[in-house]
């Protein structure tokens, strides 16, 4: 246990206190105060570094609740029992665990549309005090929680004071004698009191010892049992403690035009089921959040954001949404106590977000954007949070000139799930091609040869109407060279698709920003240019872990090859003579996918990591600790989803037209994919010319277009994949007509799967023709070459078939400007089944959305801070 001076009233408070030294030396700047309320102006959360990659946990578990915290006598046997417990228990805490919330007789009503507490206007102040260092942090669920039991000697003290105190353990240690929550009893009958306990009524509940027995005294209120560490995760911090002080104005407010819409209607959602659950007999309780525990649904396995219904008795929860369907699973989740059937009636209204947070954020959020001229289309008025002086206003009009030109914050939603009504004979167009208006730039005009890329694409809505969902930005290479000069590039896809050549230019950001808010994806060429080649060949991999053991996929049929040496598949990946066989004595196209399985890349393999996240294109998207990879602004104490980067590796064959290497599917998340390595196969059956020839057959097969075709003929750069992209806003036609197909061979899809998340589908040329024949929709097909790497945006549907064999390196992210997709497809992810691999929400999006906009607010904040204090651009009067 690390040392400290500062023993807390709390005599369970340094049972936790294990990690990290609390006194944390704080580098001297400027600094923003938010003085939220009169008690806690000048207090402020600690961290142990200003790296922005490294997020230091948050601190603290407060146990005592109720009255002022006041020095205890037997902290010492505290420490002295937990020093015994860690001898004993040796293990860190896992990465990743559940747990579910329940509810008791403490709570205060509340408008959500006004404090209950007597919060303050902010002014923004630029001279503040030093704040006081802070020796909390947020409980952790221990790996040895299952040993803390309360001495006799604490015991007789909390029966003489009869205080409330926080639940510190699980319920069949510290209350055997009281209702256990379902984690526990599982655990109990399991008989498993090695390993971690996901106990639900883990500080959490509230007991008290009345005429020497032990009872439960209800649970958390939001707004008095808040400590300060619970309340500095939801709200912007001051300048002391704000971690992101790289983070540009341009990114801030690219973060805020493209979060924040989407961020007000999730608070919007908030307030209806506010409105719609909240019950005077029944007062909401808070769950204040665990370090390193993530809260879901019980029914549908989507992470919990805020507001969630759950049982008092045995801890079960549920997201409002499936309150609102009223899921009938209900049925099926015996309550632990006298196994009685769960109703949505007997269930509390819990929330996660402390106290008004969620309103105070929303008020600052419009303060911003109307101080900064963002772009922001919520409906819900709200009163000023923010008040600022005119020599302030000042500082920011300064602030928004400099950065006008530089900054692509408009909000382009064609590819969104916005329909827009057309009438179509006003499109001009003839059947030889014409000049089409383009009315992004006045006066330039762009010759689309075919009709079909003329036309918007279309489709039947269910009221009969012919409407618009979506129309590509078309370009041409004259146009965008005016446009966009000095950034060298070409146009793939028949003028949709944008190709960077250079990975490293500084002008990159802004075009791809362009062509990216559209939810169009874009190839960027030459990276292998900059990476160590040596390190990515396939002996390199087979010397390094070719002992090891793994699963592998064969590509034709989707049959697992189990418990293989990895070096069986790197001697196949050139040679098809040493490749496995099936029972018919036929090669199998191997595939190993997301290797290395259930481990970080990045300490399993530390060169290549640093290799590819150095060099990855698009930095500030790609990057882990990237401005605009808006992942990085969760909290430490949330679980952060593994984005990788992954390797996938596979052989390829240009004669199998109908598989594919990765069938269709869409990914939650952005994702970028690297070719570092294209393996021609050496086979004594065929020779080199007609593997050669047989490739470019499929690349033609694959319905490229002429530009593609140009790169492998005429330009003769190595192909290695055939992509095949969809924009997100066709998703739905793609599965209507995947759903006719599967009527037509006889198939059934069960009511909880999906034709596109099951992954079943690989959509060779005669589906491809039929696809744009019947619903209008045409993708990219795009040739993936040696160094290329496609970047392509979330919700998107994609598939990819090997001519060659090919070692691929993924990056997935989350972007400001595919939220919207994000959103929409967690909730499609959650309509499935419990058991399909997609169906737990693992990125945590709704929270994502929320810290990345307090983050982008404080970072405009300091933005100002820092111009005001040095004061040599302010704007004279």
């Amino acid at each position: 246990m690390t040392e400290t001076d500062d023993h807390h009233c709390d005599p369970f408070a340094n049972m936790y206190l294990q990690e990290n030294p609390t006194n944390v030396d704080i580098p001297s700047s400027a600094e923003i105060n938010y003085p939220l309320e009169e008690t806690i102006e000048n207090s402020s959360m600690m961290f142990e570094n200003d790296e922005p990659a490294q997020v230091s946990s948050y601190m603290r578990e407060a146990v005592i609740d109720d009255e002022e915290e006041e020095n205890s006598n037997f902290v010492k046997s505290a420490e002295s029992q937990n020093n015994s417990s860690q001898n004993s228990e040796n293990e860190g805490p896992k990465s990743a665990k559940k747990k579910g919330r329940p509810k008791g007789s403490l709570g205060v009503k509340k408008d959500f549309t006004k404090s209950t507490t007597s919060f303050k206007k902010v002014h923004l102040t630029f001279d503040g005090q030093q704040n006081a260092q802070s020796n909390e942090r947020l409980p952790r669920m221990r790996a040895n929680v299952h040993n803390m039991k309360l001495t006799q000697d604490q015991i007789d003290q909390l029966k003489a004071e009869g205080k409330n105190f926080y639940q510190p353990g699980v319920c069949f240690i510290i209350a055997p004698e009281l209702e256990h929550c379902i984690e526990c009893i599982k655990q109990k009958r399991k008989s498993r009191t090695k390993r971690e306990v996901d106990c639900r009524f883990y500080h959490f509940r509230k007991l008290r010892y009345e005429d020497g027995k032990l009872i439960v005294a209800g649970f958390l209120d939001p707004h008095e049992d808040p400590k300060e560490i619970d309340k500095i995760i939801w709200l912007p911090q001051s300048e002391k403690t704000f971690r992101f002080k790289g983070m540009s104005v341009q990114h801030a407010k690219l973060i805020i035009a493209h979060v924040g819409d989407e961020l007000c209607l999730i608070i919007d959602k908030e307030r209806k089921y506010y409105e719609k659950y909240n019950s005077a007999s029944k007062p909401i309780i808070w769950k204040r959040l665990i370090d390193q525990v993530i809260e879901i649904c019980d029914l549908c396995s989507t992470t919990l954001f805020n507001y969630h219904l759950i049982c008092t008795k045995c801890g079960l929860s549920l997201c409002i949404d499936c309150a609102n369907e009223r899921n009938p699973k209900i049925s099926s989740a015996q309550c632990s106590i006298k196994e009685e059937v769960h109703t949505y009636e007997d269930l509390y209204l819990t929330q996660i977000i402390v106290g008004d947070s969620l309103d105070i954020l929303q008020r600052m959020l419009h303060d911003i954007c109307r101080l900064w001229k963002i772009d922001h289309h919520c409906k819900f008025k709200t009163e000023k949070y923010i008040e600022i002086d005119k020599q302030l206003e000042n500082v920011i009009y300064n602030l928004m000139k400099e950065d006008g030109e530089k900054t692509f914050i408009t909000r382009e939603l064609a590819h969104t799930f916005k329909i827009v009504d057309v009438d179509f004979q006003k499109i001009p167009y003839n059947e030889e091609g014409n000049k089409e208006p383009n009315h992004e730039f006045p006066g330039v005009y762009k010759h689309q040869p075919e009709v079909k890329d003329i036309l918007p694409v279309r489709y039947k809505s269910k009221f009969g109407s012919e409407s618009v969902i979506s129309i590509s930005r078309i370009m041409n290479q004259a146009t965008s060279d005016l446009f966009y000069k000095n950034i060298p590039h070409k146009w793939l896809c028949e003028g949709k698709l944008l190709r960077l050549l250079d990975p490293m230019n500084p002008g990159n950001e802004r075009f791809f920003g362009d062509q990216w808010q559209r939810g169009q994806p874009v190839l960027i060429s030459n990276v292998l240019d900059h990476l160590d080649r040596k390190i990515w060949l396939p002996q390199s991999f087979s010397n390094e872990f070719g002992s090891e053991k793994s699963d592998f996929i064969n590509c034709m049929t989707g049959n697992l090859v189990r418990n293989k040496e990895i070096a069986v598949f790197w001697d196949g990946f050139e040679v098809v003579e040493k490749r496995l066989r099936d029972n018919d004595g036929v090669p199998m196209l191997l595939k190993l996918k997301d290797w290395p399985p259930d481990s970080d890349f990045k300490k399993i393999m530390p060169t290549r990591f640093d290799d590819i996240m150095k060099n990855l294109p698009m930095n500030a998207y790609t990057n882990r600790t990237g401005d605009l990879n808006i992942i990085k602004y969760l909290p430490q104490c949330f679980i952060h989803p593994d984005l990788g980067p992954k390797g996938y590796f596979a052989y390829g064959s240009p004669y199998y037209l109908k598989e594919g290497t990765t069938n269709l599917h869409l990914d939650v998340s952005d994702a970028c994919n690297v070719m570092c390595y294209i393996g021609f196969p050496r086979d004594k059956e065929k020779s080199v010319d007609e593997y050669i020839e047989q490739g470019f057959l499929a690349i033609i097969d694959a319905n490229c277009d002429q530009s593609n075709i140009d790169r492998v003929i005429r330009d003769g750069e190595i192909p290695g994949a055939i992509w095949h992209i969809y924009e997100a806003a066709d998703t739905d036609k793609i599965r209507d007509f995947l759903l006719k197909v599967a009527v037509e061979k006889g198939f059934k899809v069960a009511r909880d799967h999906d034709v596109i998340h099951d992954q079943n589908w690989y959509l060779d040329n005669e589906m491809r023709k039929r696809l744009y024949a019947e619903y209008g929709v045409k993708g990219y097909a795009i040739v993936q070459c040696l160094g290329d790497c496609i970047i392509l945006p979330a919700g998107t549907p994609h598939q990819v078939r090997n001519i060659y064999s090919c070692i691929k390196i993924a990056e997935d992210f989350v972007s400001p400007q595919q939220m919207a997709h994000c959103l929409h497809l967690s909730e499609e992810f959650r309509k499935l089944t419990k058991t399909h691999t997609n169906n737990e929400e693992k990125l945590n999006i709704k929270n994502i959305a929320y810290h990345s906009i307090k983050e982008a607010i404080a970072g405009l904040i300091h933005a100002v801070n820092t111009v005001y204090n040095v004061g040599t651009k302010m704007m004279k009067n």
